[in-house]
């Protein structure tokens, strides 16, 4: 992983009942502590990920975007969000 504007990485998933797979990327943006932007080559597509970040108080929120995953894509896992839109979670 070269974590940098323009840098690349390589990442392996296992996914419950389709296997492991690998993609690979390429940050666009970094912006600390706030976001991470970077495009992900999942062979069937290359989407764009936007990671933010933020805090209040002792609640911390991270909200994960991916854009660009064509639904039948993610049809054979067990993922329940919805697509192209955001998923936000609070850390404790």
């Amino acid at each position: 992983m070269d974590f940098r504007v323009g840098g690349s990485f390589t990442q392996k998933m296992q996914l419950a009942g389709t296997g492991e797979f690998s993609f690979s990327g390429q940050y666009d943006e970094i912006v600390e502590p706030e976001s991470i932007v970077y495009h992900a080559n999942l062979g069937q597509a290359i989407t764009r990920v936007v990671v933010e970040f933020s805090s209040r108080a002792k609640e911390r929120k991270l909200v994960l975007t991916h854009e660009g995953c064509p639904d039948e894509m993610f049809a054979r896992t067990s993922r329940k969000a919805p697509l192209n839109r955001s998923t936000s979670s609070t850390l404790g």
